[in-house]
């Protein structure tokens, strides 16, 4: 009788220990998980400042994507996308600047979109077409833990 509650308490104690060491790791993963939301919602919040910005040149540009490989028949990869990229200036406190990113394909050269940009340094922009995709990417990856 005492052997088989010896065997019982040692069962219970080993199972109790493993569960511990799932939740300690759950915690710590939980802990880095809301580190790298905190992150990254800094980054796109930093883009707080507004301007409105001329265009002054545009393109499509095609970047390597590594997660659209795939082969076609005659052996060539495709692993490009494509991207609109557009060049502009814009204005704070007097002072110009200038700046490139994805904007909408809808772009003109003079046509005039808003800029976003870090109030305590301006060099550091995008078009509000790029920071409102990154927005959502943020929300659809991230809504769930928070």
């Amino acid at each position: 009788m005492g052997f088989k509650l010896a065997i019982g308490l040692l069962i219970f104690v080993v199972i109790f220990y493993i569960i511990g060491k799932i939740r300690f790791r759950s915690d710590a993963s939980q802990e880095r998980l809301q580190a790298t939301i905190k992150e990254e919602q800094d980054r796109l919040n930093r883009f707080s400042g507004r301007a409105d910005g001329r265009i002054i040149e545009h393109h499509w540009e095609h970047i390597m994507n590594p997660s659209k490989w795939s082969k076609h028949n005659d052996g060539e990869v495709d692993d490009m996308d494509s991207v609109y990229i557009v060049s502009y200036e814009f204005e704070v406190d007097g002072k110009t600047y200038k700046g490139q990113g994805e904007g909408s394909s809808s772009s003109k050269e003079g046509e005039i979109q808003t800029i976003c940009y870090d109030p305590s340094d301006p060099n550091v922009n995008c078009t509000l077409n790029y920071l409102d995709d990154q927005l959502e990417r943020f929300n659809r990856n991230y809504s769930r833990y928070m």
